[in-house]
Order: C-alpha cells, then sequence, then structure tokens
C-alpha cells in the first residue's frame, strides 16, 4: 500500500477495575494533551498519531497500545502524551517513544505520590509467549538489567523507551509493559500496559510481494501496491499516466436517486485545455445561474448549484471550454427528477400522501393508487358492486320498444363506453410511464432493465408481501417474502437495495450479482447453486428474489456444532457431502464460464434437505479490479484469496475458485475457524504462501485424504490445481467408500 507518510499509530485504551472508561482523541501535537476518563464507556480508543520514516523497514506502520488500570473504585484517571517523535539511530535501526503517564482519582493526585511532574515510573519490559534470550539487551539503545529483564524509565523529560523493530514475513512483535508507581502506593495497583507493533504495504515507489518492483507511474500517478499498475490522476492516462488526456466532463452529484425540493450540484471538470475559459448552457440557451470556476492542482473544476429542485430545473445542462486551437470542447448531463420522496405528494411535494394499507403507492400527482376494489382520497373505501348484473329470467312482451326509446338509450351506452376506455387508456399510460426503464430510479443499466421487464422476471410488487428480515448487509438487507402467482403462493428470500442509500459500489455489486443469476438461472441453473426466481421494481427499491433455503449458511451451522459438547457423529459425512456439493455447482460454473471470485462458508447455504447451495454473486465477473480502487471501504476477502489474485487484480479463474474451496474445507475441518488467524493483511499473507512458501497446518480433528486435498488446491501454480470435476470425482468416491471430513477419534476425544 503506498502512501506518501508512513505513519506509526499509538492507540491508549484504559479500562478500570471492570469499571468501563470514556475514551477520547488526542491530537498529534508535541505538546502535553490531557484527557480525562470517567466511568462511561465508548468504543473508540484514544489515539495518537505521528509520522515516522524508518529507511530499512517497510511502511507504514501502526503502534497500538492498551493500558488496563486496577486501582478498584477510582473513578477518573489523566492519561498524557508528549513529544512524541520520529528519532531514530544514526544507523536508522532504533524508533523511540518518548511518553509520560500521570494517574490521578477524583481529580486530584493519588496519595503519596507527591507531584506527579517530580515522579517518574519503571517500565519492565516483557515478551509474552517468546523466550527472553531471543530479545538480548544489545537490541535496545539503551537500557538497565534488573532481575534478567531490560528496564526502561518512563518520566516528563529526558526519558524514552526504545527497542529495535525485528519484524518477521507475516508476525506481529507483541511485548507487555508493566508499570508500577514509586512512593506510598497503598490506594493504587499496578497496571499493565500492552503494544503491538506492526506494518503493511511498500514504499512509495515500490511494490510486490517483497516490494523489489520499481514504480513507473508519472505525474503524480500511483502504483498497486502488487502488481504495479497505474492508476492516475485527473489529466492523465496511459500505461505509466504519461499521455496528455484532454478533456470536459460533466456529472451531477449526489449520484443516487433525487426527489423533487432536493438539491443537486452540477459539477464540470477541465483537464489539460490550458485555460479558464468556462461557460455553461442549459437546453439551447445559456445558463441563467450563478456558478463558480475554480482553479485545482490538476485540473479546472465548475460548479452549479440547483436548490429546491422543480420542474423547471430539469433538462439538459452542457459545459463548454474552449481548446488551445481555438475549437469548443463540452461534455453534457440530463437531470430528470420527477418524483416526490416517499410519502409525499403534489406539485412540490408538500403534502403527506397518508394512503391506506389498500393502497399499492402514492403517485405525485394522484396520490394514492388503490388497490382493486378500493376508491377514495386514502384508499379507505370499498367499491360497491357493480349493479344490473345479475341474471333474469327473460319476460315475453307482445308490445315492441317504442323506437323513441332506443333513440336515447344507444348514444348513451356508447358516451358510457368511450369514457371507460379514456380511463383504461389513461391508467394504462400511467403504469407504462411508471414502469418504463429509468436508469436513474434503480442505478441498473438501461440493458438489463429492459431485460427484466421483457422476459418473465419481473414479478408485480402487490403479488409479494415481505415477512420477516433473515439477514443484513452493507448494501441491504434480505426478508423473507411470499410470492402469490398463478393461484400458488411459494417462500422466497428477498435480497434488497436502497437505490437512494448506498455507493455506487454497492449498486455495482447488486447488479453484477443480478446478472449472473440471469444468466445462470435462463440457462437451467443447478441444484447447488441458488435460484434466481423472479426481480421486483418499484419506486426506490429493487430485489432478487431467490430460492428460500432456510436461515442457515455453513459457516453459521459449523459454528453452532462449535459450541456443543460433542460433535453429531453423523456431521463429518454431512461435510464431506456439502464439500461435495460445492464442487459440483463449482464445475457447473467452470462449465457457465463464471467464477464466483467469493467463495467461502459465508456464502454457502444449507438447505433443509441438507443440500449445499453456492450463493452471493456480488463479486462475480470483474468486480474485483473496481474494489481494489475503493481501498479501504470494501475490503476484498483476502484470506480466501489464492496467491496470483493478491498479486495481480486480473488473475481470477475457475482454479482461483479452487483455491478458495481449499480454504472452505479448511473452515470445515475446524468447525468455522477463522483462516490464518495471526496474519493480519493481505501483503503479509502474499509474503507467507509465496516467499515462506508456507501454508495452514492439519487440522486437529481432519482426516489424513481431506488435508491432502487441501493441499493440492494449495498448489502456487493454477495449472497444478485439480478441476473442480475431477474433485466432484474424488468427494463422490469418498462418500462411496463411507469416508467422512474428520478423523475416526474425533468423536471420542469430544465424548470426554
Amino acid at each position: 500500500m503506498a502512501a506518501a507518510l508512513r505513519c506509526f499509530l499509538l492507540v491508549l485504551t484504559a479500562c478500570a477495575g471492570g469499571v468501563p472508561v470514556q475514551t477520547a482523541t488526542i491530537p498529534t501535537t508535541t505538546s502535553v494533551q490531557d484527557k480525562i476518563f470517567n466511568d462511561t464507556c465508548s468504543k473508540s480508543p484514544i489515539s495518537v498519531s505521528s509520522t515516522m520514516s524508518p529507511q530499512d523497514l517497510v511502511g507504514p506502520f501502526k503502534l497500538s497500545m492498551e493500558m488496563r488500570y486496577y486501582n478498584g473504585d477510582r473513578r477518573t484517571k489523566t492519561v498524557s502524551s508528549s513529544d512524541l517523535t520520529d528519532g531514530l539511530d544514526t544507523n536508522n535501526h532504533l524508533c523511540h517513544l518518548n511518553f509520560t503517564v500521570r494517574i490521578a482519582a477524583d481529580s486530584s493526585v493519588l496519595p503519596g505520590l507527591g507531584k506527579i511532574e517530580e515522579e517518574a515510573y519503571d517500565c519492565v519490559i516483557k515478551f509474552p509467549g517468546i523466550q527472553q534470550d531471543q530479545y538480548a539487551p544489545n537490541n535496545f539503545f539503551s537500557f538497565q538489567n534488573v532481575d534478567g529483564n531490560n528496564d526502561f524509565n518512563l518520566g516528563f523529560v529526558g526519558n524514552y523507551m526504545t527497542t529495535k523493530e525485528e519484524m518477521g514475513p507475516y508476525a506481529q512483535n507483541t511485548w507487555e509493559c508493566q508499570v508500577s508507581a514509586t512512593g506510598d502506593v497503598n490506594d493504587f495497583r499496578p497496571w499493565t500496559m500492552v503494544l503491538t507493533v506492526d506494518y503493511e504495504g511498500c514504499p512509495v515507489g515500490s511494490y510486490g510481494a517483497d516490494c523489489t518492483g520499481s514504480c513507473a507511474c508519472q505525474n503524480g500517478g500511483t502504483c498497486h501496491p502488487f502488481n504495479g499498475a497505474c492508476h492516475c490522476p485527473i489529466g492523465w492516462t496511459g500505461p505509466a499516466c504519461d499521455i496528455v488526456d484532454r478533456r470536459v466532463t460533466v456529472r451531477i452529484e449526489p449520484t443516487y436517486t433525487l426527489y423533487i425540493t432536493e438539491s443537486a450540484t452540477l459539477v464540470c471538470e477541465v483537464v489539460n485545455l490550458g485555460n479558464r475559459t468556462v461557460t455553461w448552457r442549459f437546453g439551447d440557451e445559456e445558463l441563467k445561474r450563478n456558478y463558480s470556476v475554480v482553479q485545482r492542482p490538476t485540473h479546472i473544476e465548475s460548479r452549479v448549484l440547483i436548490s429546491n429542485i422543480s420542474d423547471a430545473d430539469n433538462g439538459e445542462y452542457t459545459c463548454q471550454a474552449l481548446s488551445p486551437d481555438g475549437s469548443t470542447v463540452s461534455d453534457a448531463a440530463r437531470l430528470d427528477v420527477t418524483e416526490c420522496t416517499s410519502g409525499l405528494w403534489g406539485a412540490n411535494c408538500q403534502l403527506p400522501c397518508e394512503c391506506s394499507s389498500n393502497s399499492v403507492d402514492c403517485h405525485r400527482h394522484n396520490r394514492c393508487v388503490c388497490r382493486a376494489g378500493w376508491t377514495g382520497d386514502t384508499c379507505e373505501t370499498t367499491l360497491p358492486p357493480p349493479t344490473g348484473t345479475t341474471p333474469q329470467a327473460p319476460t315475453v312482451q307482445n308490445t315492441p320498444t317504442p323506437p323513441e326509446e332506443n333513440s336515447w338509450t344507444t348514444p348513451v351506452i356508447v358516451v358510457v363506453l368511450l369514457l371507460v376506455l379514456a380511463v383504461a387508456a389513461g391508467v394504462a399510460v400511467y403504469w407504462f410511464r411508471r414502469r418504463s426503464p429509468q436508469k436513474q430510479s434503480f442505478g441498473l443499466s438501461e440493458d438489463l432493465l429492459r431485460r427484466i421487464r421483457q422476459t418473465q422476471w419481473a414479478k408485480d410488487p402487490s403479488d409479494v408481501t415481505f415477512l420477516d428480515q433473515i439477514g443484513q448487509g452493507e448494501f441491504g438487507h434480505v426478508v423473507r417474502a411470499q410470492l402469490r402467482e398463478g393461484g400458488t403462493s411459494k417462500v422466497l428470500a428477498a435480497k434488497g437495495l436502497r437505490a437512494d442509500n448506498v455507493r455506487s459500489t454497492g449498486k455495482y455489486s447488486f447488479e453484477r450479482e443480478l446478472k449472473v443469476l440471469l444468466d445462470l438461472t435462463e440457462d437451467g441453473g443447478h441444484p447447488n447453486i441458488i435460484q434466481l426466481c423472479g426481480v421486483i421494481l418499484s419506486k426506490g427499491l429493487i430485489y432478487i428474489l431467490l430460492e428460500y433455503v432456510g436461515k442457515r449458511d455453513l459457516q453459521g451451522l459449523l459454528k453452532a456444532v462449535n459450541m456443543k459438547a460433542t460433535v453429531p457423529s453423523s456431521f463429518g459425512r454431512e461435510c464431506l457431502s456439502y464439500a461435495r456439493d460445492i464442487v459440483s455447482g463449482l464445475a457447473y460454473l467452470d462449465r457457465s464460464k463464471v467464477v464466483h471470485r467469493d467463495l467461502a462458508a459465508r456464502n454457502v447455504l444449507i438447505s433443509n434437505d441438507n443440500v449445499a447451495k453456492l450463493s452471493d454473486f456480488g463479486l462475480s465477473c470483474g468486480i474485483y479490479r473496481e474494489l481494489s480502487e475503493t481501498k479501504n471501504e470494501d475490503p476484498l476477502p483476502w484470506r480466501w484469496m489464492a496467491p496470483e489474485c493478491l498479486r495481480y487484480d486480473d488473475e481470477f479463474s475457475s482454479k482461483s475458485d479452487v483455491w478458495s474451496f481449499g480454504i472452505v474445507l479448511w473452515e470445515m475441518a475446524t468447525l468455522g475457524a477463522t483462516p490464518y488467524p495471526y496474519i493480519t493483511s493481505q501483503h503479509k499473507l502474499l509474503r507467507y504462501l509465496i516467499r515462506n512458501q508456507e501454508r495452514m497446518a492439519q487440522p486437529s480433528r481432519c482426516s489424513d485424504a481431506v488435508y491432502q486435498v487441501m493441499l493440492s488446491c494449495w498448489q502456487e501454480s493454477p495449472n497444478n490445481r485439480p478441476a473442480a470435476v475431477s474433485l466432484e470425482g474424488i468427494f463422490s468416491g469418498m462418500l462411496a467408500m463411507n469416508k467422512e471430513i474428520f478423523k475416526p477419534s474425533i468423536y471420542a476425544e469430544d465424548m470426554l
């Protein structure tokens, strides 16, 4: 992870004898900053950060400190931090941290300590779980040796603690600092401080597993930390960001669905055109609004604010700029805001809908849209049954009908029929407009919306009843729903996304999953892949209707079994059956030219009849490149990723899914443990797998045969890994021979 500065992060968290303690943030500074703690708990730790630049270490670094207090009923404490420096010795080997600690109770100095500024504390460095002789005294810049430990004096001035950075390829350096006060300490018991040093990423200008690659990006471009690909700033393009990109682009902020009376900003970026002459047009006329023009470091930016949006604001906005040769370069964006926010109606969306449960929608101009059989402003009135439709016995009359009576009856009937047809046509036009493809309404492409609406996948929202929520994710939620169709009903899982409440990445992931499910289901589907049952497009909402297989995913099932006193005797064979189902689904994906890219136990659903089904295709088909550019906003499932996927962002294949399947096998063998629990970043994982050539050890419960399959899935070269169809045959053979995933002894051991 390339960064302009390599940072140390100092995190302090205080706890007092089981009493929750509030934490606060101390700004980066060289002056003393004091914060008072009370008995209110906060999740956020105290943070102090400072810039450091060790020349022989791979940065950025993080230094975490946790302090626990045990001083009885003391209600307040004070922690101060000063002179957080970037000190290095002459060989650039050592980093030192100069800080002080003050302890107070009820805003007063503890008894026996006198003036806190005159007191000092002895800090004894211990290394839990590591032999002391591994850290000889010469590993430290300054030291005293007392009882075999390295003592450091911590005071306000002139004393500091220092340690040499002995970073392994993936492990952390962790030590414990036990501090006790001098003087009369009858009312004060020692507290413990745990420090952890960690690092991740490469220095600026380098990339690769060993940070040996030299970044070729120019003009402010930054390297991808693993493959060196350049991410170019505005105004530059090309593999090395060395090609001038002259252009004008217009976008509308925010990017989610807008409603009447809300505000929008039109943003025009003029890149590499060498002038500040920017003009706006609305339709065919010059824009009659004020707009700003600002010179940014990489481009010229012009903004137009449109507040309290009304119908008059809708239309095409064009931004124009002159190029060096005198020609005009332009771009345009269309503002099309026609709906009220949920619950409002009226020309200016100023009136509450207050529709009853007998309505299906609230229209901006017509208010409540009623279900069949209901009427009224809020759909609260039942329509009376039609009259004159009950069959009557024929009556024989000898007297013919007078011709003058027919002369007015026929025109009236014609007029009534014409009125009925006009109303029906109006309703049809209204519903056609409501259901016409609008990219802004759902955040999906017009092609995908057209594909849904022109096939059997689009379902009427009035035919669906939402029951209870069964899942919650970052971009949406999953609810149990009932679909009534063709005189029957069935329970489904509805995966929903709010088009006006998610980031573009969430919409992209949602759309990719929908496309993959459409392709797979229209191709006939597979019993080990979750089936698509329909799509609901409603105002501001989109739901994917999936087959409902219960509330169990494989990860939750494994952890539930792990919580039991004994492992059920049939569970090992059931896991082997799940493994066969998973690779059977992977083999189908391989034949369909689809890569899952997010295979993990959490994304495998177990049906009520004990069949494993692959789900969650949000990362399928090329989404990784977009995710890799969102940095920390959308973490990748790197613990399940193959080395070639960690190193390069375009190396996903069916064989990388096979690697992930090996991780899923490990999850099953450990009953839901987290893979690589001691590795804290994908950069370290890559070092562990490639440079150290290490793999996770055989779980204690796992049979030898299954572990050998894991190792075959974890071959470094994708070509050496078995195909999914071969794995399907292996597990089918194991089941035929009554094998299972666990060692036979596990059940006897768990009985003890």
